[in-house]
């Protein structure tokens, strides 16, 4: 992990991919980042699998991370987000208490 942003309501995740290069990475809404129990700084390994791209912006969805031997879970495989209210609806109920996120960020 290289950096976080806030862009308005939004918290977008930099990370290295290899040699110099940078993918920005949209996790989800601040106000759900930030009521999440997972800890990741920048400099930590994390394991990102993301989803389709948005279209002309070099951005991905993060479907889930997983870093320092906790995973996040952030949207199904159809793209639904967890802060979606029938997404829990969706998966069975022992997923729903391995949702972890980021903690809280400063201000922008």
């Amino acid at each position: 992990v290289d950096s976080f942003e806030v862009r308005g309501n939004d918290v977008f995740m930099i990370v290295n991919t290899g040699i110099n290069q940078q993918q920005t990475v949209y996790l989800g809404p601040r106000w759900y980042i930030e009521r999440q129990d997972f800890t990741l700084n920048p400099g930590d390994i994390v394991q990102v699998n993301v989803l389709t791209p948005i279209p002309n912006t070099g951005i991905v969805y993060a479907q889930q991370l997983i870093a320092n031997g906790n995973t996040l879970f952030l949207r199904n495989d159809a793209g639904q987000s967890t802060w979606w209210p029938g997404y829990w609806s969706a998966w069975p109920p022992s997923r729903q208490f391995a949702n972890r996120a980021l903690p809280p960020l400063g201000s922008p």
